[in-house]
């Protein structure tokens, strides 16, 4: 309607003028009075605002002010703790294991220690008296015969911790021998060591073998091995007799584990199978590392070099890799240290069983590089230590169980603060409250939590402490634990009504309940929001409350614009304003609050000034509260109109010469008077409502 006005307004102006030009040019030679210019005045109103402000809307920004049940306000503290992930705390204790490999730990293969031979001559007279001719040999017997003839071998002497010696007799004589028997005799000592079992039988150039196990035993090279037995003779058979026929031993160590040892021997070999325990607060079936490294620290006090190749059974560089595999030589008499970085792999356990550790697998393969073209010296001291450590290891991902793995939470300030102005009132105490708490949780396996609430004021301190057991998530979404508490259930009271200007929280985590196989993640994490209600008077100081920024446009002159409904912005042109007799800014107030309050106007060309350094204020003029009953709340408004009129010279404002349109920003402020420290009531009830316009009256006339 307004656009219309000035429209009509243009169009009247115009016409008028038009018809004036007329007359004036019939009745110019006239000798009438000359005629005044007429002129007229418009009533505009520009509207600015129309808005009723509830409690709720007048309190939006204070976040502790709630409406209660029963419509009363109250105090409502939120806010959320520090989110606590799991991250690095997601990892697994320190693994750490011995190994030693001594001498005795390497297989000895077939090692030849002694060859030797007997002569027919040695067993029986008659190979010597029939010898070169054709002729019988009678039966005959022998003991304990040395060897006439023995051959070099790469053997000096062993300790012989266990294992097998394996004689293999030839024999080449031309008449077979029964019941033969060897005796292993150290000539300095003067004793037989060891008797091997009797081979029955071995015809005439055939062989046979026997076995001696040797337990805790040094043998050397100077050793005899005597032979005894027996033999049937020719039978009666003519045979070609030679005296220098043999009857051959060849004696070799088989699987034999040694202390000590020289000899000329092949490399040697051991493989392993050792195990780490793992801790008992952790079962894993399935894990992805993020971090870690085993650590072997070897010293190798052989006089040889050796080679080691460690494979960690059950961890891989990726699910359908080989197990993680680490090799490396050591140098004669050298220690040294080797890491091996466990980044990105994943570790595939059996889960252990109630009352039991897992342990990692580990195959240590160790090789001995001897020269076998000299003769290898081994003393019994001589041996190869190994510390296995796996540390520092952080899961991305552990699918299993963990048995209360410890997870500390920092102490953390919260912005739970109480309004100043309850520290005025000295006696105030709060008779009921309620704390509401929600646990976020994205961990899947169940865990505890205690949390410790601290509150500090003038040296004093109150607490309460939450111990809750929380559910596990779901999958990839997030569990949501609520927690209550009263004045019944906790400390909370005492906690409230000690006005705390600092609170704290504090507590621990313990992840998994031992029984519950669940899965945790690096990035799952652990918050709390809390949400603190109790029911309060209340009592502030002075403060302004913006209602709200309005825009009038003041087009150029001449424009002729049509005004287009859309705009939101009220606007007038200059042709109109340039008339101005009176601007008045009116406000109508209802007020349903048990307390007064000022309004205000506040004008600029600049927004940004329009607080700092506004072109026109008017007012604050006051409004008066409303009417409550004798225990504070209201039960009748008041309605005020407001009227405030704006001097001729700052009617300026409106004008508008330049060629360019002209915007007025108007901001409509409430001030609420302060309560002087004393309590009042607020009910959700209780509103103010606020009607603003500027009422502008142009004179038009015609010149």
């Amino acid at each position: 309607m307004k656009n219309q006005v000035e429209k009509n307004m243009k169009k009247y102006m115009y016409n008028s003028f038009a018809l004036l030009s007329l007359v004036f040019l019939l009745f110019s030679f006239c000798t009438f009075d000359n005629p005044k210019t007429p002129s007229w005045d418009v009533k505009i109103n520009v509207p600015l605002t129309d808005r009723t402000y509830t409690v709720a809307d007048l309190i939006e920004d204070e976040s502790e002010i709630i409406s209660l049940e029963n419509g009363l306000i109250g105090f409502r503290f939120e806010g959320t703790t520090d989110t606590v992930r799991v991250g690095d705390q997601l990892a697994m204790p320190t693994v750490n294991g011995q190994f030693l490999y001594q001498m005795q730990d390497f297989e000895i293969p077939a090692l030849v220690t002694a060859a030797q031979q007997y002569a027919f001559s040695q067993l029986t007279e008659e190979a010597s008296t029939k010898n070169g001719s054709m002729d019988t040999i009678s039966p005959f017997s022998f003991t304990d015969v040395n060897a006439s003839y023995i051959l070099d071998s790469d053997f000096r002497y062993a300790e012989i911790m266990f294992g097998k010696t394996i004689l293999t007799m030839i024999n080449r004589l031309s008449v077979p021998l029964e019941n033969v028997i060897y005796k292993l005799y150290d000539p300095s000592a003067g004793e037989i060591v060891v008797v091997s079992e009797p081979i029955v039988f071995v015809a005439a150039h055939d062989s046979a073998e026997t076995v001696v196990t040797l337990s805790e035993q040094a043998i050397s090279n100077d050793f005899l091995w005597l032979m005894s037995g027996t033999s049937p003779g020719s039978e009666g058979e003519t045979i070609n007799v030679d005296q220098n026929e043999t009857v051959d031993l060849r004696v070799s160590m088989s699987d034999v584990s040694v202390g000590s040892i020289q000899a000329r021997l092949p490399h040697l070999d051991l493989k392993r199978r050792e195990s780490l325990q793992l801790s008992d607060s952790i079962d894993i079936a399935e894990a992805a590392i993020r971090s870690g490294e085993m650590v072997l620290a070897v010293s190798n006090s052989f006089d040889l070099g050796a080679r080691l190749e460690v494979t960690l059974e059950e961890i891989f560089q990726d699910m359908d890799a080989q197990p993680a595999n680490l090799v490396f030589d050591l140098a004669p008499g050298e220690s040294r240290t080797v890491t091996y970085d466990l980044k990105n792999h994943h570790i595939k356990l059996a889960t252990a069983g109630n009352g039991s550790s897992q342990v990692l697998s580990v195959t240590i393969r160790m090789e001995l590089l001897t020269e076998e073209s000299e003769l290898t010296r081994v003393e019994s001291g001589d041996r190869v230590e190994t510390e296995a450590t796996i540390q520092d290891v952080v899961f991305d991902y552990l699918s299993g169980r963990l048995f209360e793995q410890h997870v500390p939470l920092s102490t953390d300030d919260l912005a739970f603060d109480l309004p100043d102005q309850l520290d005025d009132l000295q006696q105030a105490q709060i008779h009921d409250a309620r704390l509401d708490i929600f646990l976020h949780s994205t961990i899947a396996m169940p865990f505890r939590t205690e949390l410790r609430f601290d509150g500090f004021k003038n040296g004093r301190s109150e607490s309460f402490d939450i111990r809750e057991t929380v559910f596990a998530a779901d999958g990839d979404g997030e569990n949501v634990t609520p927690v209550s508490l009263t004045p019944e259930n906790s400390n909370l009271l005492p906690f409230i009504n000690l006005l705390p200007d600092r609170i704290t929280t504090s507590g621990d985590v313990w992840v998994g309940d031992g029984a519950t196989h669940g899965q945790v993640r690096y990035d799952d994490y652990v918050f709390a929001n809390y949400r603190f209600d109790t029911s309060a008077n209340l009592s502030w100081n002075e403060g302004t409350v913006h209602i709200d920024t309005s825009k009038i446009a003041i087009h150029p002159k001449d424009t002729n614009q049509d005004f287009d409904e859309e705009i939101e912005v009220n606007a007038l042109d200059a042709d109109v304003t340039e008339h101005l007799i009176s601007a008045v800014f009116l406000a109508r107030v209802k007020n349903h609050l048990p307390v007064g309050a000022g309004f205000a106007f506040y004008v600029a060309e600049d927004s940004t000034r329009l607080y700092t350094a506004p072109d026109l204020v008017l007012g604050p003029v006051a409004v008066k509260s409303a009417v409550t009953d004798d225990d504070g709340k209201v039960i009748q408004a008041v309605d005020e109109e407001l009227a405030l009129s704006v001097s001729p010279s700052e009617m300026e404002l409106f004008h508008n010469s330049s060629a360019n349109e002209k915007t007025l920003y108007v901001a409509s402020d409430l001030l609420f008077a302060g309560t002087d420290g004393k309590p009042v009531l607020l009910f959700s009830s209780d509103f103010i409502q606020i009607q603003t316009l500027v009422k502008l009256d142009v004179r038009i006339k015609e010149d």
